[in-house]
């Protein structure tokens, strides 16, 4: 099983519109313009290995990742499923501000995130990381506070049921 860590080696990772299209487990890469919403969607290869974040097994073989680009607020909410179309759970990276360089949407990855289970349950991941990264001056005090007030933030509207929105909360897959 490959453990995906956002940020192993502590430095800052930007995530792409599009960058799953290129992981050699993808058969399948689908992006949509649903209004102002970009919707990213991979069906993993029937011969994938196991992928896992922060311990909790995320991608196999055919399973199947959402990425949800919200324009308000910028935030990028991924949700995962199984090979038979169960929700695994959701992962809402916190990240600066989104860019668009005319092709594809980018925006930096603070390290911090909230992983929901389908029980519900609520984790964050990457608070070690982050205080090494902090630690080491890796982050600029910016980039500190807008991290620090965004995990506060997504996570009151994760309790209050803002985020994620009911479009992606209810999003279900039929495998059929």
């Amino acid at each position: 099983m490959t453990e995906v860590n956002p940020n192993d080696d502590l430095a800052l990772r930007v995530i792409r519109s599009g960058e799953w299209e290129e992981q050699t487990t993808v058969g399948d890469y689908r992006a949509e313009w649903l209004s102002n919403l970009l919707v990213e969607r991979v069906s993993l290869r029937p011969d994938a290995q196991s992928v896992a974040l922060d311990g909790v097994e995320i991608g196999g073989p055919d399973g199947v990742w959402f990425r949800f680009w919200l324009p308000d607020p910028q935030q990028i909410i991924d949700k995962y499923f199984n090979a038979d179309g169960r929700s695994i759970g959701i992962y809402i990276p916190i990240v600066d501000t989104f860019q668009f360089d005319g092709e594809q949407y980018h925006a930096t990855h603070l390290i911090l995130g909230l992983w929901l289970a389908s029980s519900g349950h609520v984790t964050v991941i990457g608070e070690a990381e982050f205080e090494s990264a902090v630690h080491l001056g890796l982050l600029s005090e910016g980039q500190v506070l807008w991290a620090e007030s965004r995990i506060r933030e997504v996570t009151a509207d994760v309790h209050r049921l803002r985020l994620p929105p009911p479009l992606i909360r209810n999003f279900s897959i039929d495998k059929g």
